[in-house]
Formats: C-alpha cells, sequence, structure tokens
C-alpha cells in the first residue's frame, strides 16, 4: 500500500460513522485551539457560510469571545 492509499484509509478510519459536530469536535482536536487557528479552519471548509453562522460557531467554542469587524 503507498502513502496515499494508506493516509485514505486512515482518514476514512478516522471519521467513519461520525455525525457532522463529532467530525468537526475530531477535526479541530488536530489545531491549536485558538480562535485564529479554529477561524482558519471553518473558513476553508465552510467558505459560502453567512457571518451569522460563522460567528455562532466560534462562540459556541470560545464562549465570551469578542468578536470585531475587522
Amino acid at each position: 500500500m503507498n502513502r496515499i492509499e494508506l493516509f485514505v484509509q486512515r482518514f476514512f478510519q478516522k471519521y467513519a460513522g461520525k455525525s457532522p459536530e463529532a467530525i468537526w469536535d475530531t477535526l479541530l482536536m488536530s489545531v491549536p485551539p485558538t480562535p485564529k487557528q479554529v477561524a482558519l479552519v471553518y473558513g476553508a471548509l465552510e467558505p459560502g457560510t453567512s457571518l451569522d453562522a460563522f460567528t455562532s460557531f466560534l462562540n459556541l467554542r470560545f464562549p465570551g469571545l469578542q468578536l470585531t469587524a475587522r
């Protein structure tokens, strides 16, 4: 088995059977737990979502976070 096949196999094993929320939680465990890093991952995977959805996502993971429009 080559490296690409191994990567794909491990990827599917890691996320198979999980709910979308559980997939997000698992994925976010692999990035530094900072608002900036989580925002970058969210923006890459959900590029077409609204600002309200983005804000809700961040507020869920970082309660009390003060977002500014810059």
